[in-house]
């Protein structure tokens, strides 16, 4: 459910291969984000890495994405967590990317 920005100083979480768009998309969004925990891109988190960021968090709001909250739920409190929902959205070059997808997924 969309939710408004968080009040008060968050920390963000991510395992991304470049986060620092998503970094910027949550500053944009309204939060400010204090603290970056950043993990390597597809990273598998485990009991300690929660227990990282629950310390890193120190009772601040969580920010993370969509794609790393599926694998953190269940490890973090979701009350704590905000996730941050982004859309890829093809400025130039559709049909070129279209026609390219086409081949690849016949």
């Amino acid at each position: 459910t969309p939710a408004s920005a968080p009040t008060g100083p968050c920390l963000l979480v991510a395992g991304l291969a470049d986060p620092g768009l998503f970094v910027i998309n949550a500053r944009d969004a309204g939060a400010q984000v204090t603290t970056e925990l950043l993990f390597p891109d597809h990273h598998e988190y485990d009991g300690a890495d929660a227990a990282r960021i629950r310390a890193a968090a120190a009772g601040r709001t969580i920010i993370t994405s969509a794609k790393d909250w599926v694998k953190l739920r269940g490890r973090l409190d979701a009350t704590q967590v905000l996730v941050l929902t982004q859309e890829v959205v093809v400025e130039e070059g559709e049909p070129l990317l279209d026609a390219a997808l086409g081949r690849v997924l016949r």
